[in-house]
């Protein structure tokens, strides 16, 4: 039964981002809760105190960085997936549908949502406001995060695509090459079994 659960789990995961963004959310807001009633564990607190604006500026906006470098990357990886013209592709797109493209979107939108969210916290935390925007940035890494583990799940599945595309053109090759092996065999003038005299 658990791992009927965890199948379940798994494939509502891969096939509604926008639930997991919702349920990554929720955990930042559990944890900002939590925190209220045990104050040591408040990694705002801990980095308002601990930090100078500056050192929490960069920051912001080295999460911020980070989250537009996924975004470009995974631009790349969504382009290949849309572009690429091999049957196993076409194939994977059809039966992928409206499930896939939420995929395809969901890793660039929520790489780039990090990356505003952070610049946003970087400008809080010039308004003085240091608090607010480290709870921001957590929720900015945890978009990032969630971005960058799907945008890996859906290299590895096109890179599965790909190595079964290849395959099935190596697999034609071998066939073709077979057949001029066998017709080379032949060789000119060899006189067929007619043909003696």
């Amino acid at each position: 039964m658990d791992v009927a659960l965890g199948r379940w789990v798994k494939g509502l995961a891969q096939d509604r981002p926008a639930l997991v963004n919702a349920v990554l959310g929720l955990l930042v807001f559990a944890y900002w809760l939590l925190c209220r009633s045990h104050p040591k564990q408040n990694i705002a607190l801990i980095l308002d105190k601990a930090a100078t604006r500056g050192e929490i500026v960069t920051l912001h906006l080295g999460v911020a960085a980070l989250a537009a470098m996924t975004a470009g990357f995974a631009g790349v990886v969504v382009v290949f997936g849309l572009t690429a013209d091999a049957e196993r592709f076409r194939q994977l797109r059809r039966e992928g549908d409206h499930r896939l493209r939420a995929t395809w979107v969901s890793v660039v939108s929520s790489s780039f949502l990090s990356a505003f969210v952070a610049v946003g916290a970087a400008t809080a935390a010039l308004a003085n406001w240091v608090q607010p925007s480290v709870w921001a940035t957590l929720v900015a890494v945890f978009l990032l995060a969630h971005a960058a583990v799907r945008l890996l799940w859906m290299l590895t599945a096109l890179a599965r695509v790909k190595h079964g595309d290849d395959q099935d053109s190596s697999s034609q090759e071998m066939t073709v090459a077979e057949i001029e092996r066998r017709t080379a065999t032949l060789g000119p003038g060899r006189p067929e079994s007619g043909d003696a005299a």
